[in-house]
């Protein structure tokens, strides 16, 4: 499998994020009225994405001449579809979705990362009390072709289970891997915050933590060449997402922040508080 460096020209780290700069020539000043249309695919349940709902909060893709609008997500290979047909501005997918469309001529580029190793938890059905339970189980996923699935391919095999030893099925983002995991439909599954919080609390458990396996961006955003180059969208948008990462990161946000983040997940601020700790501290 090709790196995915290869598809990320231009890096740049910034606080926690990776912000995407050169590419599109000099800096541009946000433009004045109208403001530039500007759907975003993501899931929106998902902390990952606390950024985009900070830029969105704190007005800053407004600064940069945007108009914002959030656009519930339900798989990479569907994000990518969306940008391919024009549907959206900007998506999110997990890098493995990014590389199959780029090898098939989608053209399309990362503009930022808000993580660099996973925050899920891999949590299980009740009835799971160890690894071995999970022999002959079925596992959900939110596809069956990112980086999601051999994360935790890599995770069950560090604890003796092969692929041979249970089934993976699609099942769609967090609260519904959740939600099959409480009827039973599945044995368990990588959940994304809060959705991990909201197990725990629940009384389930998770067995392991992805961050053990190490460094691995688990999502990018994503928008296509020519829209970037369009108007310098691209410098603006990278410029919004900088703003918005460096506001997150900074500590004397935090109560904001954590606030931003109950009201676009829907939990409560105790859950906010843990995931900050999660996500920006630990």
């Amino acid at each position: 499998m090709r790196s995915v460096l290869r598809h990320l020209p231009g890096l740049a780290v910034l606080m926690f994020g990776i912000v995407f700069s050169g590419v599109f020539g000099g800096a541009a000043s946000a433009q004045a009225a109208p403001l530039t249309p500007l759907s975003i695919n993501y899931a929106i349940p998902n902390a990952i994405w606390w950024s985009i709902d900070v830029g969105i909060d704190k007005g800053f893709f407004k600064d940069e001449g945007f108009a914002p609008e959030a656009i519930p997500f339900h798989s990479s290979p569907e994000s990518i579809q969306l940008l391919i047909s024009k549907s959206v501005q900007v998506g999110t997918a997990q890098p493995e979705a990014l590389m199959d469309a780029d090898i098939r001529g989608a053209n399309l580029i990362a503009i930022a990362q808000t993580e660099i190793r996973p925050d899920w938890a891999f949590v299980v059905a009740k009835s799971i009390k160890n690894w071995s339970d999970l022999k002959g189980k079925t596992i959900g996923f939110s596809s069956l072709k990112v980086n999601e699935v051999w994360l935790t391919e890599k995770l069950l095999a560090a604890h003796g289970l092969t692929q041979a030893d249970w089934t993976g099925i699609q099942v769609g983002i967090t609260p519904l891997k959740l939600a099959a995991i409480e009827k039973g439909s599945i044995a368990g599954g990588a959940l994304f915050e809060p959705g991990a919080q909201r197990a725990l609390q629940a009384g389930y458990k998770a067995l392991a933590q992805y961050a053990q396996l190490g460094n691995y961006p688990p999502s990018l955003v994503l928008t296509t060449r020519s829209w970037a180059a369009e108007n310098h969208n691209g410098v603006r948008l990278t410029k919004a997402f900088a703003r918005a990462h460096a506001w997150l990161y900074n500590p004397a946000n935090r109560m904001e922040a954590e606030k931003i983040l109950a009201k676009h997940t829907k939990i409560n601020l105790a859950m906010a508080s843990k995931v900050y700790q999660i996500l920006l501290i630990t």
